[in-house]
């Protein structure tokens, strides 16, 4: 799954790969914050910081939990369950994203 960064964080996507060695925000980080807009219901916002974090860290597991989190909330089930079945590619024994993803399925069919 290729996720686009949208304009507001291809910047820093572009400046995180050109200073690599010397780039301070990392997953967690990046995942934190993003984590804190969505709690606040930014959520447009905190989507945009997540599908970077998918885009940084694409082996991540908690990076697609956390954009499926995300698009649950906004309401985008379909992409939700998308990021949520990678996230158990990536990761086969979270739980929490078995039981959400069941959820999802149930109101999506």
């Amino acid at each position: 799954m290729m996720v686009k960064a949208n304009p507001r964080s291809e910047y820093f996507l572009q400046e995180k790969q050109r200073h690599a060695t010397r780039s301070k925000l990392d997953e967690d980080a990046m995942n934190f914050w993003a984590s804190t807009l969505m709690e606040e219901n930014h959520l447009p916002e905190a989507i945009d910081l997540f599908k970077l974090d998918v885009q940084l860290f694409p082996n991540s597991p908690n990076a697609y939990d956390s954009l499926g989190e995300a698009y649950m909330k906004a309401g985008q089930k379909q992409l939700a369950i998308d990021n949520y079945k990678k996230a158990l590619e990536l990761n086969p024994a979270n739980d929490d994203a078995k039981e959400k993803l069941k959820v999802l399925e149930r109101e999506v069919h």
